[in-house]
């Protein structure tokens, strides 16, 4: 809820000036990557929750999970400009105009956003299973933290570029499944569960 409340300044912000908005989406996430990784060295966190004796600090703290969420803000910066741009063809010089249209231009670009987003998703995944194997801890504290602070930038940053294809319409197929209409009452559900 706190994401919530605060998202109209950032935008309204974005909305003023550009480069402000952009500005302080740029600031939470580097206080973000901060935050949780003095967290984690302090607490002494390790890369899994399963064998995290206070989970609470880390896993269950808006301050320390809020850069996933400026990630899809940012990304929907850079989608914004890109859909004003096919309507006014003169700000094709944004950002996220050029980003997009990038994307929809190439496929070589689009190829490889599938292929390193893939990578990072999956190894994002994974890594957390090599602490699970062994009663101890398997990676140092540094490694951890450092994880700890990335690892869900990372993941939603990847999962942006891997549906920037489908979001200009160069993956039809993708996107009919993402954004089927048998998707609506399954999210108007969550949305209540959620509310």
């Amino acid at each position: 809820m706190l994401y919530f409340v605060f998202l109209p300044f950032v935008v309204l912000a974005y909305i003023k000036n550009r480069k402000v908005g952009y500005t302080i989406v740029w600031i939470l996430l580097l206080a973000n990557v901060i935050v949780t990784f003095v967290v984690s060295e302090v607490g002494d966190h390790p890369i899994t929750i399963f064998k995290d004796l206070n989970p609470r600090t880390i896993y269950h703290q808006p301050t320390t999970r809020f850069g996933a969420y400026v990630v899809g803000i940012l990304f929907g910066f850079l989608y914004h400009e890109y859909m004003k741009a096919k309507k006014y063809p003169e700000l094709n010089g944004q950002v996220g105009a050029r980003f997009y249209n990038h994307v929809y231009n190439s496929k070589s670009t689009r190829l490889a956003f599938y292929l390193v987003s893939s990578f990072f998703m999956v190894f994002l995944i994974l890594i957390p299973h090599s602490e699970l194997k062994s009663p101890e801890k398997v990676w140092p504290q540094f490694l951890s933290s450092l994880f700890n602070s990335l690892h869900r930038i990372v993941f939603v940053a990847s999962m942006g570029l891997f549906l920037a294809s489908p979001m200009v319409g160069r993956n039809p197929f993708m996107r009919s499944v993402l954004g089927g209409k048998f998707w609506a009452p399954w999210a108007k559900l969550t949305f209540m569960a959620y509310l």
